[in-house]
């Protein structure tokens, strides 16, 4: 490995996701990219990670 790299503590990583799960959320659910979710307003964030529930809950219903 390059010098400074190491693997990261899998509980510190955790909490830091979420920690930030409602920026996290609109990305898994494919809502929104990464890059969009930074340049979000707050209205924006919000109504993605709305939908992203609905999402989610949806698919996992199956319909």
């Amino acid at each position: 490995m390059g010098a400074g790299l190491t693997n990261p503590n899998p509980r510190v990583v955790e909490r830091e996701v979420n920690q930030n799960f409602d920026i996290w959320l609109p990305v898994i659910a494919g809502i929104a990219t990464k890059e969009e979710v930074e340049m979000a307003t707050a209205h924006q964030l919000a109504t993605w990670c709305e939908v992203a529930k609905i999402k989610i809950e949806t698919m996992g219903r199956g319909v």
